[in-house]
């Protein structure tokens, strides 16, 4: 077996993160490859998770929350220095099937040339329900369409013993070592959100293979509702996709990009726009979009000198 450490973020969930790190070690991950860093959580947070968490989980502590990018390198630097071949980055909302690492060998094992692995994603709440499950490119953009969508078309997707992707999700992605080695870490200025998608394209444009693995399931505490994101979440997920596209679209693609990321901006805040502190929805599009093709990075507070909502 190679090594594979398993990271998570905490931050101020520690139930959620030793519920987290529980499921890893059932599904047969090694305690003393388990990371969890603490993002700024405060001690009281620090206080539950020494005590639901075993002796051999490393606990790295950071005083400050450094976003969920920055935090994960600490996490990903620390298992890469321990020897880590492998990297199974996760959210700490999370719940593992006891077969994942088992699907996911048999994968690493019948096709090592795939260097970037991610599992079928399902609701929490409603564990039969796919959440993600990996997403293509549309060929000659940067413009994406949603593989879980497909298995709508029949179950051969579920079936399949691995499918290509382009992109995989950030709350749960496998990765080997020499994607690291070349690409870097992830990029720390988006703070939050879209950190796994700028990594991503980074690695395909230096030739690495991605693919999803049915078979490796979890569940993410996500909610189905449209309210399941705050004002500033909002802004980041808006934002860094902008960054995405002027960073790594052509002149000739930037316009199209600019015409679909407004009005993606726009239809979230009117979707938003029957739920508590709408008005706040609605700036927050606006101010992410604009603050994206400005290629403003960074968190919300200090770019904007106030706190968000």
């Amino acid at each position: 077996m190679t090594r594979t450490f398993s990271v998570t973020v905490n931050y101020r969930h520690p139930e959620d993160t030793i519920a987290c790190v529980r499921s890893l070690l059932r599904a047969g991950a090694k305690p003393g490859e388990v990371v969890v860093v603490d993002n700024g959580s405060g001690e009281e947070s620090l206080e539950r998770l020494r005590a639901g968490l075993q002796d051999n989980i490393a606990l790295l502590v950071s005083p400050e929350n450094l976003g969920y990018a920055r935090g994960a390198n600490l996490g990903v630097k620390y298992a890469l220095e321990k020897g880590a071949e492998w990297v199974f980055l996760l959210n700490n909302d999370t719940v593992v099937d006891r077969d994942l690492f088992r699907a996911f060998r048999t994968v690493q094992s019948d096709h090592p040339a795939l260097a970037l692995l991610g599992p079928s994603i399902y609701y929490f709440d409603h564990p039969d329900r796919m959440w993600f499950l990996g997403h293509r490119r549309v060929p000659g953009t940067l413009l994406t369409y949603d593989l879980k969508h497909l298995t709508r078309l029949g179950n051969w997707l579920t079936r399949a013993q691995w499918i290509p992707a382009d992109f995989l999700s950030g709350c749960a992605v496998l990765i080997r070592r020499d994607v690291f080695d070349r690409v870097g870490l992830f990029d720390g200025s988006l703070f939050m959100y879209g950190e796994e998608v700028d990594f991503c394209w980074r690695a395909l444009r230096l030739g690495f293979r991605a693919g999803c693995v049915p078979a490796a399931k979890l569940w993410h505490k996500v909610s189905l509702s449209a309210s399941g994101d705050g004002p500033v979440s909002t802004y980041y997920r808006i934002r860094n996709q902008a960054i995405f596209y002027r960073r790594y679209g052509s002149a000739l693609g930037r316009p199209l990009y600019m015409g679909f990321t407004i009005l993606r901006a726009c239809a979230i805040g009117l979707r938003l726009a029957g739920e508590p502190g709408s008005a706040d929805y609605l700036v927050m599009s606006l101010t992410a979009w604009l603050d994206g093709w400005r290629d403003r990075r960074g968190r919300y507070d200090e770019l904007h000198n106030r706190s968000p909502v």
